[in-house]
């Protein structure tokens, strides 16, 4: 309704003008002493042409106008398009709601942080991405004075960092898909709490680099290299035992073919001669003794020194 009223208005002043303007140009012209007559009505085309542009003002996409009347800023902004104000005494000024991008960090400047185990690290070369909302381009406009460069301010990103990673261990900080979501919600939030909800919104944060302060990187360059020694001296160690249980199986089964050589060949030796023993009766041994016999009588003494004919032994 106030708007209606409002381009109403604009219409009917301008059409006061066109048809002013015009009234004066037929006096001028129905008037033969007017010696100026094409300068006036110069100027008075002129001056019509100037109010009437002080009636339009175009609002490129991406943007929206913030109106200030007498120093008022009105809440209702004007849209992307030909927006009508009145005129001299409404002005507007364009914001800018498209993406834009911020970087921080540069150089050799750096943000620091902990993690886990109050471990110190720096971030390098943060881009955050972000837009204002158009519906409250009036609210930044009428309250943060350097919204253009100062919108989102180095010390609330700090914040954001140090609020992220001192909730993640020294192996997950480094990993992008963790961190950067991580402060991006953070720094939302900070963003709400400063600004109001949805009133300037992160789409994300790009770092460029995640990194450990030097006296930690050069502690843990000397631990892998220790892991390392101690891995290789493992790896040596493992081989040389294998290679020593190895040399003591050989050992032990040479040995053990020796021992078993040597006690299958005491088993042939006993029970060949247990075959030899029993293969010796009384007949076989008297046999022998016949064979080898010379036909003396053998004479035997008793022991006490009297000599024993055993031929009567052998007739019986």
């Amino acid at each position: 309704m106030e708007t209606g009223i409002f381009v109403t208005g604009i219409l009917i002043a301008a059409a006061g003008l066109v048809y002013g303007g015009y009234g004066a140009y037929q006096k001028i012209v129905n008037d033969k002493k007017t010696k100026n007559t094409p300068m006036t009505i110069s100027v008075v085309i002129g001056i019509v042409l100037i109010i009437l542009s002080q009636c339009f003002t175009i609002i490129p996409t991406g943007t929206t106008g913030v109106k200030t009347t007498f120093g008022q800023v009105s809440e209702n902004v004007a849209r992307p398009g030909l927006n009508l104000k009145v005129p001299f005494f409404t002005t507007i000024e364009q914001v800018n709601n498209k993406q834009q991008d911020i970087t921080l960090a540069k150089g050799k400047s750096k943000l620091y942080a902990e993690v886990k185990g109050k471990i110190p690290v720096t971030a390098t070369n943060l881009t955050i991405t972000y837009n204002i909302n158009p519906a409250r381009s009036a609210w930044i406009y009428s309250n943060v004075t350097d919204y253009e460069s100062g919108l989102i301010k180095s010390s609330l990103v700090s914040s954001a960092l140090k609020a992220s990673t001192v909730t993640l261990d020294v192996n997950e900080v480094t990993i992008r898909s963790i961190i950067e979501p991580l402060v991006t919600q953070n720094l939302q939030a900070l963003l709400d709490e400063k600004y109001g909800v949805d009133t300037v919104i992160i789409t994300r944060v790009v770092i460029g680099n995640m990194d450990f302060e030097k006296s930690y990187n050069d502690a843990i360059n000397e631990k892998n290299m220790a892991q390392q020694e101690y891995e290789q001296a493992m790896v040596k160690n493992r081989q040389e035992l294998e290679k020593a249980e190895n040399d003591a199986k050989v050992k032990t089964t040479a040995a053990q073919g020796k021992a078993d050589a040597a006690k299958i060949e005491a088993e042939g030796i006993a029970e060949a001669n247990r075959k030899i023993t029993e293969s010796l009766n009384n007949m076989i041994l008297a046999n022998n003794w016949i064979i080898k016999w010379d036909g003396k009588v053998p004479v035997v003494t008793d022991g006490n020194g009297n000599m024993i004919d055993i031929s009567k032994l052998l007739e019986g």
